[in-house]
């Protein structure tokens, strides 16, 4: 029988439930969630859900369950740490108790903050692998995400490449079919997410909105961000772009299967998880490669990547959809032979592999990432 699996994460699991559901009847031993804390008010309002019949949550603030505890209690676990700085946190006991732990994380996003200057980027680097190098020594397997996830470990905190391992949020919704539309005039277009400039990059897609000409629509979809207010003042001017409210988390790629084209203009995410529902969703996407997703655009050929920020790209990424439309229905037909691989299932089975290879040594063949063309 394998060894229990015990997954610590700030919030309890969230676009991934129905992955991790997969996972916990592959794995056939208890797998439970121990959340610091409950959803926000506004993802509950988004349709997100606490529990799972398939692994037990525990929401340590509501149940006054202590942390460190539970670890003492329960040394025979495999740990699954969302985040290399509650890792480091929790240092002393997994040391102390022998706890064999991996982590699943986002790409560093500090390490390329705007706000900083070449040098103290360089300081900060040098504290933060300073601060995480025991830690680093001790990890068993490490999960980061996408291409650039492994890339930022790495290089910034020597992470072993034996034990890297490309990884994704697991969009679960089934793969509703392509829409290849007869009518793509005009071309119906949306976005999703926060009103935000420096990370979401919003204020890229309307500038470069403004530019173009042509029969298209643009929706935007999201209700909360810092740029809110800025972003609905400019809209305002704008004829052929609406604001068009928030969408529950669990209607979103039905609702997309009726566009043609998502817009991620991303600057700085750890993995937009857009990506993957147009593919779920049978649309085209255009995406920066700052959304880290951006991986699965190209290799599933469903649309185009553009540099992040950069104005003039996406001007001419959206002029080109708009003067030939009937590119949105050849990249739409590239995603039945793709989706699969980004399946609650391939997903969870290649979790459950990445831990037999370097935990248990029941797997001697390294495994290979399902989504990315290795």
């Amino acid at each position: 029988m394998r060894p229990p699996i015990v997954i610590i994460r700030h919030t309890p699991i969230d676009v991934d439930l129905k992955m991790y559901e997969t996972f916990a009847q592959l794995w056939q031993s208890p797998v439970t969630v121990l959340a610091e804390t409950s959803f926000s008010p506004e993802r509950i309002k988004c349709g997100y859900r606490e529990s799972s019949p398939y692994f037990r949550t525990i929401i340590l603030d509501k149940e006054l369950v202590s942390l460190s505890s539970y670890i003492i209690n329960h040394t025979d676990s495999i740990y699954i740490i969302y985040g290399l700085g509650q890792a480091r946190n929790l240092l002393t006991i997994l040391k102390q108790y022998n706890i064999i732990f991996g982590i699943v994380a986002e790409r560093d996003l500090s390490l390329l903050s705007p706000t900083f200057t070449n040098r103290l980027r360089k300081i900060f680097h040098f504290i933060r692998k300073f601060r995480n190098k025991q830690v680093v020594s001790r990890i068993k397997f490490f999960l980061a995400m996408g291409q650039q996830g492994i890339d930022c470990y790495y290089k910034n905190y020597n992470v072993d490449k034996n034990i890297l391992f490309n990884f994704m949020y697991c969009e679960g919704s089934d793969f509703l079919g392509i829409n290849t539309s007869t009518e793509l005039h005009p071309v119906k277009m949306i976005y999703i997410g926060r009103f935000d400039y420096i990370i979401k990059g919003l204020n890229t897609l309307l500038e470069a909105i403004t530019r173009v000409k042509g029969n298209y629509s643009l929706d935007l979809v999201g209700g909360y961000g810092k740029n809110r207010k800025e972003v609905l003042e400019n809209i305002s001017h704008l004829p052929y772009v609406n604001y068009i409210g928030i969408w529950n988390n669990t209607e979103i790629v039905e609702k997309l299967n009726k566009y043609d084209v998502i817009i991620v203009p991303s600057n700085l995410d750890g993995w937009n998880l857009h990506c993957n529902m147009a593919i779920k969703a049978g649309i085209a996407a255009i995406t920066t490669d700052g959304a880290v997703s951006d991986e699965l655009i190209s290799a599933c050929g469903n649309g185009l990547v553009i540099p992040a920020g950069d104005i003039p790209a996406m001007t001419k990424a959206l002029q080109k959809i708009i003067d030939k439309p009937q590119l949105l229905n050849i990249w739409k037909n590239k995603i039945t032979k793709y989706v699969d691989s980004i399946s609650n299932l391939s997903v969870a089975q290649y979790m459950v592999d990445v831990i037999e290879y370097t935990v248990l040594k029941t797997n001697p063949n390294r495994p290979k990432c399902p989504w990315v063309k290795e």
